[in-house]
Formats: C-alpha cells, structure tokens, sequence
C-alpha cells in the first residue's frame, strides 16, 4: 500500500572541547532520516549531495580544529543509506508525489571520508 504521507528526524550535537591550547577545537556528529515523499527546504550548494534532502539515512561524525578564529580544518566521515530516488524538485518546483508520480526505488551506499580547509570571512 502506497501512501503519500511523509516524515523527516533529523538530530545532531556537537561539543567544544576545553582544550585551549589547541584553540577550543570541537566534535560532533549528526544523523537524519527521511521518507520517500520528503521535499527538502534546503538551498541547493556546490556540494556533491545535499544530506538533508536525502530520502532514507544519513550519519555524520567530524572533528573542527581551528587555525584561529578565520580558519579551520574539518575532517569527517559521512555514511549516506539512500533509498528513493530525487524527483528533481526542489521546495518552490512541483512534488511528483503529490502530482500523481511516484518516487522511484534508488538504493545507493555511499561512504565518504573528507578532509576540508575552510575560512569564515
């Protein structure tokens, strides 16, 4: 029985460690889920994917050591469970699901370790 109702958990913490002469660095770590039908309100990013418009589950786990307060490095690891499909709409386009469509099976694994230099301007 299909049905069109949708649901969406997202948790996530992150601490600062007391540690300051590496300059406070921080952990955290993240998990969300999402049903088929799901419509992400996230903004589109120059990101391989987008893990809060994912439809299945999704967990992060990473490390922030900041250089000073306009640097930092992050390194992480991010399991990614997909199991539908995007339909190609965004928040503003038009939901397939609603529109009669249904959201195709997509089952993907992804596992990914980064390691990122970012600046806070």
């Amino acid at each position: 029985n299909d049905t069109v109702m949708t649901g969406f958990v997202y948790a996530g913490a992150r601490f600062k460690l007391p540690i300051e002469a590496m300059n406070f660095p921080k952990i955290g770590a993240e998990f969300n889920w999402a049903s088929r039908y799901q419509i992400s309100l996230q903004q589109t990013t120059d990101r391989l994917l987008s893990k809060l418009a994912i439809r299945g589950k999704v967990a992060e786990a990473y490390y922030i050591q900041p250089i000073n307060e306009a640097f930092f490095f992050r390194v992480g690891y991010l399991f990614v469970d997909r199991d539908w499909a995007d339909n190609g709409s965004t928040f503003i386009g038009l939901n397939q699901a609603v529109f009669g469509e249904s959201v195709p099976r997509h089952d993907e694994i992804i596992h990914n370790a980064h390691l990122t230099f970012q600046a806070t301007l």
